[in-house]
């Protein structure tokens, strides 16, 4: 699901780990606040399904910084796959643990 939070973000805006990070928190913050420790293995999962791309820069204080945004012509990284992903049917946590066991 942070996957999805984040080419949310992406579509809209270019920003740094930490920008996504808050603006996942802004937009999002009844269904998730994800750690960075999260965000950055999902950004890296986008990247390698060429989804997302890496820009670094130096910012206004002299520091390096890296920049993720949405990497243009990427078919499979459209709002509308994000939007059939979400689609899908979800097994909340409740109906999981009702679910009949598989024996071992």
């Amino acid at each position: 699901m942070t996957e999805i939070l984040i080419l949310y973000i992406l579509i809209k805006y270019d920003a740094t780990i930490y920008k996504i990070k808050k603006l996942i928190e802004e937009k999002f913050f009844m269904y998730a606040s994800p750690s960075l420790g999260a965000i950055n293995p999902a950004l890296k999962k986008l990247e390698e399904l060429s989804c997302v791309e890496f820009e670094s820069k130096m910012s206004d204080r002299g520091m390096l910084s890296k920049t993720v945004g949405m990497k243009r012509h990427a078919p499979f990284c459209s709002l509308q796959s994000a939007n059939l992903w979400l689609m899908l049917p979800r097994v909340t946590r409740a109906e999981r643990h009702s679910l009949p066991r598989p024996e071992r």
